[in-house]
């Protein structure tokens, strides 16, 4: 879950809903929090297909609608499944029915500072709702092109309104969406995109929206099948960025010279020592002529241990036939890491640089990913190094990481994908 994500959550905690209690709810507050969950339903059904007269009534109809409460529970409890599977329901729901009521408004000509407001409120809406159903790094690969046909759109009508910082916004984010959803155009397509990307960073002195804008790429590019392709686009307008006048700009590009290095290490060799919990040090080069994963991860890290069982399936599978894994925690302190790693039972080697009590979670600091950038980029980021030691992949996470291995291995029978249940 993203850090919008948890400081919503606690808003609404905060504020609406059912307190939070230090005992286990009993059966009337699990019937209570369903009936607020059948309320909020019911209200959100008398707008999804509501169609607005004039500007003023579809003004007035989200404003009615953004009052409604949301259904909300202690999350801080385990509580029945159902009533967290419909708290959840109830959340995506409210952002996607206040979409179509922004687009209802849309269609009428509606104040520039309300539009604005407005527009600004629906690509929020959007990144809340990608980041609750697309919960993991397979589920954003398995989306379909119709999962983002309203935010297509949107960003497009958004890019040819008159007001410019409007039109900003509806380019940017267009422009974002595209170069993520790469895998599902077409090749003239991309080109374009890529294209539409390179105009937008170029046309204009640097500022905060293309460095927010070249930013955004980077990480779509870390995350790409094609990193190289990424570094080709994105070089040249690094250089391009670094003429801007802004001091901030400036220096938070420098700290993206390793994550641009990044986008070109497949293929090249990785360098990676530390001292495991027991204190041994240990040495990538001392596992050549094996595939290895390298994953960078910490504790604290949602989406680093949703890994873990997909990575003790494939540990179990392929270690007998030259495969291993070297974990890198990013932790601060080595006591809470080691008792993690004793309860999961995690069987493979773990590289914990220092222990570092105070340091929580406020600041990666190990060496090894530092290097490479890790300390912008953050965890979780997973490698895969050939037996020739050179790197295969910079992003060889979930069901893209068992296709590789059974590349690699393809006489030993690949297992079963672990089913995700895909719940915040």
């Amino acid at each position: 879950m993203n850090l919008h994500c948890q400081l919503l959550l606690l808003l609404i905690i905060a504020n609406f809903g059912i307190p939070i209690h230090a005992d286990e709810p009993d059966q009337a507050y699990i019937e209570q929090a369903a009936q607020q969950a059948r309320v909020f339903d019911q209200a959100c059904q008398k707008y999804i297909s509501y169609k607005a007269n004039s500007a003023d009534d579809a003004i007035a109809v989200i404003d009615e609608f953004t009052k409604i409460t949301v259904p909300g529970h202690d999350l801080t409890k385990p509580h029945a499944i159902e009533i967290r599977q419909k708290y959840r329901e109830a959340i995506i729901q409210r952002w996607q029915v206040e979409n179509y009521l922004i687009q209802e408004a849309f269609r009428f000509p509606i104040p520039d500072e309300l539009r604005l407001k407005y527009a600004k409120r629906a690509v929020s809406n959007f990144s809340y709702l990608q980041s609750w159903e697309l919960s993991s790094f397979d589920k954003v690969r398995n989306a379909t092109r119709g999962y983002y046909a309203p935010q297509e759109t949107l960003y497009k009508q958004l890019s040819s309104d008159p007001v410019t910082e409007i039109s900003i916004l509806g380019k940017t984010n267009w422009i974002k969406l595209r170069l993520t959803i790469a895998h599902l155009l077409s090749p003239s397509e991309q080109l374009q995109t890529k294209s539409d990307f390179s105009q937008f960073i170029l046309s204009t002195p640097p500022s905060d929206e293309s460095y927010t804008l070249f930013r955004t790429v980077l990480f779509i590019g870390l995350n790409s099948e094609q990193p190289a392709e990424y570094a080709e686009l994105l070089k040249p307008l690094a250089t391009w960025m670094k003429t801007s006048q802004d001091e901030a700009v400036l220096r938070d590009l420098s700290k993206f010279d390793a994550l641009l290095q990044l986008l070109e290490l497949t293929g090249q060799e990785m360098t990676i020592e530390g001292p495991t919990l027991d204190g041994k040090i240990v040495n990538l080069k001392q596992f050549h002529g094996k595939v290895v994963v390298v994953d960078f991860w910490a504790t604290w890290c949602g989406h680093c241990v949703a890994e873990f069982p997909n990575l003790k399936l494939l540990y179990d599978t392929y270690k007998p036939h030259g495969f291993e894994i070297i974990g890198i925690s990013v932790d601060g302190p080595r006591e809470k890491l080691q008792n993690y790693v004793n309860a999961k039972q995690i069987p493979w080697i773990t590289i914990h640089e220092k222990d570092d009590p105070e340091n929580e979670r406020v600041a990666i600091k190990d060496p090894n990913a530092i290097r490479y950038g890790l300390d912008q980029m953050g965890v979780p980021a997973v490698f895969l190094i050939g037996r020739d030691g050179n790197v295969i992949s910079i992003c060889a996470r979930g069901q893209r990481l068992n296709n590789f291995l059974a590349k690699e291995f393809p006489d030993v029978t690949p297992p079963k994908p672990v089913i995700e249940k895909g719940e915040h």
